[in-house]
């Protein structure tokens, strides 16, 4: 008998990939606005405005990092709550 995969369990796959791509975003963006500064095309006001909107997305990323790890938690609660109860249907019927 095949089971599916809890939705829990695809929401923590969904949103770990989402915040891993957001914060790899926001490195290469950071990236991106120190060479526009060493290059003299970027002023120090537009970097820290720049700055602080990337900060903004690394701490929402982690946020649903932290989120992913939730899900993934409550993922393996369910799964260990239907294997105990499928020992013991086992366990009645032997």
């Amino acid at each position: 008998m095949a089971q599916k995969m809890p939705p829990m369990a695809k929401a923590f796959i969904a949103l770990m990939a989402m915040s891993m791509m957001i914060l790899l975003a926001a490195a290469v963006a950071h990236v991106v606005v120190g060479v526009r500064i060493n290059a003299g095309t970027l002023s120090l006001v537009s970097a820290e405005q720049w700055d602080l909107r990337l900060e903004a997305a690394r701490r929402f990323a982690v946020q649903l990092y932290l989120f992913a790890i939730a899900l993934g938690l409550g993922t393996i609660i369910y799964v260990i709550r239907f294997q105990s109860i499928r020992i013991r249907e086992v366990a009645r019927v032997n």
